[in-house]
């Protein structure tokens, strides 16, 4: 079964995110600050990144206003520990 994409954006928003991230923004919000955060991801090994395109599709609908994302080409090689996505949010 394929989930609309409206209900991805809402899974990934919510459970499907790191608790880690939910906390910090809860502790942050508390004190009435909205910082600016950079994430970088990176595979363990070396490799060729695929599915960068719907990754970005997702970003799009679910980045604020001011949000930027970089990202390795869809098909390039990756080295282990490369960053192939930097999202600042």
């Amino acid at each position: 079964m394929i989930l609309p994409a409206a209900d991805l954006l809402e899974y990934y928003r919510g459970p499907a995110s790191d608790i880690y991230f939910q906390r910090a923004h809860a502790t942050l919000a508390g004190e009435g600050l909205d910082p600016v955060v950079t994430m970088e991801y990176f595979g363990d090994r070396a490799g060729v990144l695929c599915g960068m395109n719907q990754v970005l599709d997702v970003l799009r609908g679910s980045l604020g206003d001011g949000a930027e994302a970089w990202a390795v080409g869809e098909g390039e090689r990756m080295e282990a520990k490369e960053v192939v996505l930097r999202v600042r949010a």
